[in-house]
């Protein structure tokens, strides 16, 4: 079985995982502090740059504008997603603890 310890994030991904964890913690202060939210999503598309160079390359730069919120919800989802599933194995770690099932 699987455990929270084992998940492994490569080195050269650490930038995008953590610029995900920056959008959904600044999704949750943004309401209290909306400058939080405004520096990770210029840190989100910073560390993406060469996403959307390459999409204006390949198909234009109206295309790459165009795609940012697109890939920006992606990222926000993809992020959220992770932590639910963080918190549910945890969740499902402890409760196997409790009650004796490991």
């Amino acid at each position: 079985m699987s455990t929270l310890s084992s998940v492994v994030i490569p080195v050269h991904n650490a930038p995008a995982s953590l610029s995900r964890c920056l959008m959904c913690l600044a999704l949750l202060l943004a309401p209290f502090y909306w400058p939080a939210s405004a520096i990770s999503l210029l840190i989100t598309i910073a560390l993406n740059h060469r996403f959307y160079r390459f999409l204006a390359r390949k198909r234009g730069l109206w295309f790459a504008i165009r795609s940012v919120p697109l890939h920006l919800a992606y990222v926000l989802y993809s992020g959220a997603a992770f932590v639910v599933g963080c918190v549910k194995a945890r969740g499902r770690h402890a409760a196997e603890a409790v009650h004796g099932l490991q």
